[in-house]
């Protein structure tokens, strides 16, 4: 995401994000996916996710965003690199924002990744 051209004291004014709302908003349904990152997802993914406050449906706010997700459909992956190092952190961590955000969750996955393969394909092969 570029750098916002105007920040106030409240918020972001304008950034890349901004033109992304309305195709948010839009979508048919959501799917997240991150590798995991000590425990948790990406910092970049972790800020795209920081970024929905204005599609919470909170009754303070005046946002135009305000409940758009609302029943959407949304789905999360995970990717870890070897043992005991988070993957189930990650997932909790994005249902804990389909829920905030009033989504329905269809589903999640968490795998290994590549290099955590070749020894089990190995073993199961022979």
């Amino acid at each position: 995401m570029r750098r916002s051209k105007q920040v106030r004291s409240v918020g972001i004014d304008y950034d890349d994000m901004t033109q992304l709302y309305g195709e948010l908003a839009s979508s048919d349904g959501f799917l997240f996916a991150s590798p995991v990152y000590y425990g948790s997802v990406t910092g970049i993914m972790k800020v795209f996710m920081d970024r929905f406050i204005p599609f919470h449906d909170d009754a303070e706010s005046k946002s135009e965003l305000r409940g758009a997700l609302r029943f959407k459909p949304a789905g999360a992956i995970a990717v870890r690199g070897g043992r005991n190092d988070g993957m189930e952190s990650v997932l909790d961590t994005f249902h804990r924002f389909f829920l905030y955000n009033d989504m329905v969750i269809v589903g999640t996955a968490g795998c290994h990744s590549a290099p955590s393969f070749p020894s089990r394909r190995n073993h199961l092969f022979r």
